[in-house]
């Protein structure tokens, strides 16, 4: 393996360390086993380990190679999935947060 596999894994490291924070406060803070960070946390690990397995088979066997194709397709799953994830997400969490404020204001008027 050479040197530019090790740098281009780097920031995806970076990002799963600063999405690992808000975790650590959930599970440790708040005291909750499963949450949406977690979730959320636990696709990001999903999509980065594919992209850096498309990049480890890649640099393994060549680009040219039957499995070097292969972990190209693999490491392009991870980096749609990674582009499409929050455009499913953001909807489901708006809706959310309205329901839960909705639900407090309903409560709030019965009151």
């Amino acid at each position: 393996m050479d040197r530019t596999w090790f740098t281009g894994m780097l920031p995806l490291v970076a990002i799963l360390l600063a999405i690992c924070i808000p975790v650590v406060i959930e599970r440790y803070w708040f005291k909750k086993r499963g949450g949406l960070f977690q979730l959320l946390f636990w696709t990001f690990v999903a999509q980065c380990s594919a992209i850096a397995l498309g990049l480890l088979i890649v640099n393994l066997f060549g680009a040219d190679s039957m499995p070097g194709r292969i972990g190209q397709a693999l490491g392009g799953i991870g980096f749609i999935a990674i582009g499409i994830v929050p455009f499913v997400l953001l909807p489901a969490a708006i809706v959310a947060a309205l329901a839960v404020l909705g639900w407090g204001w309903l409560r709030h008027k019965r009151a």
